[in-house]
């Protein structure tokens, strides 16, 4: 999906290019320009462009008669390819601050609230254990919901640490067997969850080239979702498997569970977004935010099909 955009990209940015190098009028000079920031924007590789740059000088040289001529459109390729150049720096540099100021945030979430709310946890416990019978039925109530609000808050801090992390990681490309990873979460799901009895079904010999860890995290939010979700179906089913749509390999999970209206289905991949009650189906609210995240990461997409009380089905590509 991503590579069939970018050639439709390429052919738009190397045609601006050929015009603006042909005649520097101010019209084709602005389009250049505009088209050129554009591939800043969209993180077009430095490579990509240079070849874009690249075919498009030879395009229009191809058509010149005098060296005078050629000279002329060499030189103006060489400063246009720099102001371009130094675009690049420039979002380097806002990156790199970005990242340092992203460091110092972690540190804060880290050290500066989630230290005191294990305290307020732990000694919130305690309390309740020691003093159980000196409180009311009030003050139980009042304490209980102090140590939920308190591990709420900071699972919360733990799902923006790891969004954090991912956004700034380097990618570790390498096979990654999909199968074998969605068979570790449901059994991690069943140990922390044994009273419940869902049928899974995991597709064999799942693979795709990505980042183990990441895509390990795409397919614990996925199926967590799903293990939630079918919480109120009698016979819960799960399904993990892979399609082909097009020219892509589709991965997807499928349940019997809640579902949700399909019209609201962009929504769900916002940062605190949800379409069910925290009373419902608890959640921070920034799982699917960042699977999202991890997916275009990997040069891919990520969307959803439901129908309320009927299950849902989470798809997702990866072209990398």
């Amino acid at each position: 999906m991503f590579s069939r955009i970018f050639l439709t990209f390429q052919d738009e940015y190397e045609q601006c290019l050929v015009y603006y190098l042909a005649d520097n009028s101010k019209q084709n000079s602005k389009n250049a320009r505009e088209i050129g920031l554009k591939a800043v924007s969209d993180k077009i590789e430095l490579i990509d462009i240079s070849k874009i740059h690249h075919n498009a000088l030879n395009k229009v040289l191809e058509q010149q008669k005098t060296v005078k001529d050629c000279l002329l459109i060499i030189s103006r390729s060489e400063q246009f390819l720099q102001e371009v150049l130094t675009s690049f720096e420039d979002k380097s540099s806002e990156l790199e601050k970005a990242n340092t100021e992203l460091a110092t945030f972690s540190r804060i979430l880290t050290h500066d609230l989630c230290s005191p709310l294990r305290n307020i946890t732990a000694f919130g416990e305690i309390l309740k254990k020691e003093s159980a019978t000196a409180l009311s039925d009030r003050g139980k109530d009042f304490l209980s919901r102090m140590i939920l609000s308190s591990q709420k808050t900071n699972k919360l801090i733990d799902s923006l640490l790891e969004l954090a992390t991912m956004t700034k990681k380097e990618l570790a490309l390498g096979t990654v067997n999909l199968s074998d990873i969605a068979r570790e979460v449901v059994a991690d799901l069943r140990s922390k969850d044994p009273d419940r009895n869902v049928n899974v079904s995991i597709a064999d010999n799942v693979v795709a080239k990505g980042d183990n860890g990441l895509i390990k995290q795409v397919l614990g939010y996925l199926m967590e979702n799903a293990w939630k979700f079918t919480r109120k179906v009698k016979d819960a089913k799960i399904e993990f498997g892979t399609m082909v749509k097009g020219k892509d390999n589709v991965y997807f999970v499928k349940d019997n569970g809640a579902g949700f209206d399909n019209k609201y289905s962009d929504k769900l991949f916002s940062a605190f977004q949800r379409l069910h009650t925290e009373e419902e189906f608890a959640g921070p609210g920034l799982g699917l935010y960042t699977a999202k995240k991890i997916i275009e990461k990997h040069g891919g997409d990520i969307w959803a099909e439901a129908e309320e009380d009927k299950g849902a089905a989470f798809y997702f590509t990866i072209n990398v």
